[in-house]
């Protein structure tokens, strides 16, 4: 909520709730509220929250809904739905939980009703976690892509965008340049609103000259310059001092997700003289079994090839925050299966790639 938001951060904010919760504003009740509820007064902040609720908002809803799941699921079921109808996204989400964690007698409704509300509600938080991980995952990610003199861009692979110890890269797996028998010298990166391709300052792979390489040193990244901080460049990258976790941490079973750009037929746009995107997002959840060096992801059938995918990001989710877990290095379609090699490899490949930027930097 918007003026909720704006009421929590005002430096005049005492004096703006005051106003606004006399004039019964339902951001204001709610602020109020969380303030009665964090000194324990919990009594005046069901009253406070109920006021809000009443005026009409889906927050309201949601936040007495998400306060009653355990004592009273009965309740929170018809509030959550009350969430949804005034425009609650993340309602979504919590009704179809709460669905499937109780059955229909718990939740005061009928075995069919118990049915139809599953078939109403999933579809809207499908949708919701589709917009959300292409709004959060795929920006960054881009098709591999070289220039050569007629100026008709090709390429295969995958990269992402990253930022590392005050630098910029862009990664891939190292067999997409092979592959393409490409000089990396001659690779683009086009982003939205921007004339020309954005500037690479160098590459660095850490398996060297060697032409055979095991999967683990199967990166490449381009040190990238030109850096706008232009609110709508097009331009992003993935912030991982904050934002990854080492491969460990997953779990058989758990989610995971994969950003790539499928070699497809319809991907380069000879007259525009561009390649349009057609990016993928797979999602599966961690095998057990894998090959030597590599995690295995257990996909849904694929819809197109997955040839492209390799240099892709790979993320998974803990506590509700993306993190970046790791690369693709490999997909077998009939198998339903991709691959990927632990982020601690990435993160290292990126650490050899500051130390030998800083050696370079103090010999000019």
């Amino acid at each position: 909520m918007p003026c909720c938001r704006q009421l929590e951060d005002d430096p005049q904010r005492e004096a703006k709730l005051r106003e606004e919760f006399h004039a019964g504003n339902p951001a204001a009740l709610i602020v109020a509220a969380r303030i009665e509820f964090a000194e324990g007064k919990e009594d005046r902040w069901f009253a406070l929250m109920h006021a809000a609720f009443s005026k009409g908002s889906g927050q309201a809803a949601f936040e007495l809904a998400d306060n009653f799941e355990k004592s009273n699921p009965q309740d929170a079921l018809s509030l959550y739905a009350d969430a949804i109808e005034r425009g609650h996204l993340g309602a979504r989400y919590k009704i179809v939980n709460l669905l499937r964690a109780h059955p229909p007698e718990r939740l005061g409704i009928r075995s069919d009703q118990h049915s139809a509300s599953l078939a109403k509600y999933i579809p809207l938080a499908d949708e919701l976690v589709k917009r959300e991980i292409f709004d959060v995952l795929v920006t960054g990610s881009h098709p591999v892509q070289f220039l050569e003199e007629l100026g008709i861009p090709w390429g295969t692979g995958t990269f992402f965008l990253v930022r590392w110890k005050d630098k910029e890269f862009a990664v891939t797996a190292r067999h997409c340049i092979s592959a393409s028998k490409a000089d990396p010298n001659h690779a683009r990166l086009i982003v939205p609103d921007r004339q020309g391709p954005v500037p690479f300052l160098g590459h660095f792979t850490p398996a060297g000259e060697e032409k055979h390489i095991d999967d683990e040193r199967d990166i490449f990244m381009w040190e990238v310059g030109g850096h706008t901080e232009e609110k709508d460049s097009g331009w992003w990258s993935w912030r991982m001092d904050h934002l990854w976790k080492p491969a460990s941490e997953l779990r058989a079973g758990q989610k995971i997700f994969i950003v790539g750009y499928p070699s497809i037929e319809e991907r380069v746009d000879y007259e525009g003289r561009k390649l349009d995107p057609h990016c993928l997002v797979i999602r599966g959840d961690l095998a057990d079994g894998s090959l030597a060096g590599l995690l295995a992801v257990d996909c849904a059938e694929f819809e197109v090839t997955v040839d492209g995918v390799s240099g892709g990001p790979v993320f998974a989710m803990f506590d509700g925050i993306y993190f970046f877990v790791g690369m693709a290095v490999r997909g077998i379609a009939e198998a339903r299966r991709v691959y990927f090699i632990d982020a601690t490899h990435v993160i290292a490949a990126m650490d050899q790639a500051v130390a030998q930027l800083a050696v370079l930097a103090s010999h000019p």
